[in-house]
């Protein structure tokens, strides 16, 4: 897993380390076409906002996120999908996991005191963003998209009238699980895959975001009722994970290695080092947890 104990070897982890610094460099190439595209005054909000660490969104310290980018490099490898498309799939992707995630702070009240209004704003640019990438892929991809962003954003209300619990929790991430599930599907729909293809993909995409929610709500216990870290119990914790690496290490089982590496690599974790390490950083700083 990335930046994590993996159970690859060291040169595997490293290969894939040297790969995710690529990706990066490529992120941040679209990044820049991406803010090139809003007019001003937006265009600087927008950046600051949805593409870089900023006081207004203080909970995460890196934007945009890299390990989907690199999931969705990898599928749009797998069903050799030509530059263009694996381009405009991959901002795509950008846009719709800033997007979400900018909600997402709205809806828990995570953003930054007076920065409310910006972060909405910022969230409905996203939008317009997103609807103008997914129209340069087709009305396939717009249509697809339109209707699974909805399962996405329903989600909070699930949260809103079930009681905290490791079933329902399960139910829950199921739901959204779809942020992912959304991009590597759509990247199906655009390849002009059949359905049962396209399920596949969604597949990946959902249960490498599963995978890794898992492992973020473990290391943020402390972050509100719905957490894995509260909800399960040891065993229950590495089983689950588990099941999920499981899951992804089948479904590309038979696809081209270099992609089918990549996506393992995203769900390669060390469990027993990888939760020796949380509990070492809490017990040295236990305001974090």
């Amino acid at each position: 897993m990335l930046y994590r104990p993996s159970t690859l070897s060291a040169a595997d982890q490293g290969a894939f380390e040297e790969h995710a610094d690529a990706c990066r460099e490529r992120m941040l190439d679209h990044v820049e076409t991406l803010v090139e595209r809003v007019p001003p005054p937006g265009a600087r909000p927008v950046y600051e906002l949805a593409f870089s660490p900023s006081e207004a969104l203080p909970k995460r310290d890196r934007r945009p996120k890299l390990d989907t980018v690199i999931l969705i490099e990898a599928v749009a490898e797998a069903l050799d999908l030509p530059a263009s498309d694996r381009d405009r799939v991959v901002r795509m992707t950008i846009l719709t996991q800033e997007y979400f995630d900018i909600v997402d702070d709205i809806v828990d009240g995570d953003v930054a005191e007076g920065r409310t209004a910006e972060a909405l704003i910022v969230s409905q640019l996203l939008v317009a963003l997103t609807v103008e990438a997914a129209s340069r892929l087709g009305p396939d991809a717009v249509a697809y998209w339109s209707y699974h962003a909805q399962t996405v954003l329903c989600a909070p209300f699930v949260e809103a009238r079930k009681t905290p619990g490791a079933e329902t929790y399960l139910e829950l991430l199921d739901r959204q699980a779809g942020l992912y599930a959304v991009c590597t599907g759509v990247a199906a729909v655009v390849a002009g895959a059949d359905d049962s293809v396209v399920e596949r993909y969604e597949r990946i995409g959902a249960t490498v975001c599963k995978h890794r929610q898992v492992v973020l709500d473990y290391e943020q216990t402390g972050d509100g009722t719905w957490n894995a870290g509260q909800l399960f119990d040891e065993t229950t914790l590495v089983e689950t994970l588990a099941r999920f690496e499981q899951t992804v290490t089948d479904l590309v089982s038979d696809l081209p290695d270099r992609p089918a590496g990549h996506i393992r690599g995203l769900v390669a974790l060390d469990v027993p080092r990888w939760r020796e390490a949380v509990e070492k950083m809490v017990d040295e700083n236990p305001s974090d947890r």
